[in-house]
């Protein structure tokens, strides 16, 4: 699949010819009637779909078509790049590009970000704080989402962290709080959500033993 021809154009329509036995004859769409278009094609033979239904019609229309690219740089702006190098976010500093590559600094965008990709259809990866990952040098042909929200409150004997806080920033807010328990994580690599996916551990404490 190629991510830069399977888009969601947008068209202003200017007039449109479907299959009666696909679409009723009393919704027919009005000039300048705005459709989403799914799996364009060469011949200008378009898949639209309309009120849920999947239908199919020539249309004669211009065009403002937004490439995948369009559509994450529309939502995430400076956060989102294309042929990112992944080394840059591994701690060993070794693998190739990912085709796209989104930084969610909160966690709406890293909601955003999943939906996004689930929507279109885009393999889809999750990167922590890179430390137990390897990356071919072929890269990753699909979406890296870098988890980077880091927000961190603590509330009484409770650390409320978000998937992107490094666990070690964790384990010292925690002890400058009182809190005992989550000192061993301070030479922890990693963010909390990475910790989490793979229970980390060392010097003899475990992330399942705080949680």
């Amino acid at each position: 699949m190629s991510y830069f021809r399977h888009c969601e154009a947008k068209l202003i329509v200017a007039e449109a010819i479907f299959s009666s036995r696909l679409l009723r004859r009393d919704y027919p769409p009005r000039n300048d009637e705005e459709f989403y278009v799914h799996d364009t094609r060469e011949d200008s033979l378009f898949g639209l779909f309309w009120e849920g239904k999947r239908v199919y019609g020539t249309l004669q229309a211009i065009p403002r078509c937004m490439t995948l690219a369009d559509k994450f740089r529309e939502r995430f702006g400076a956060q989102f790049k294309e042929n990112e190098p992944l080394a840059r976010h591994l701690n060993i500093r070794i693998g190739g590009p990912a085709t796209f590559f989104v930084e969610a600094r909160s966690t709406q965008d890293l909601i955003d970000a999943v939906n996004m990709a689930q929507s279109f259809a885009v393999d889809y990866f999750i990167l922590g704080g890179g430390s137990n990952t390897l990356v071919a040098d072929e890269g990753f042909s699909g979406l890296v989402i870098k988890a980077a929200n880091r927000a961190l409150r603590i509330e009484g004997d409770r650390v409320f962290a978000e998937a992107g806080v490094i666990a070690a920033a964790a384990a010292r807010a925690s002890a400058e709080a009182g809190l005992r328990g989550f000192e061993w994580a301070i030479s922890l690599p990693g963010t909390i959500g990475g910790g989490v996916r793979g229970n980390a551990g060392c010097f003899g404490g475990e992330i399942q033993d705080t949680l």
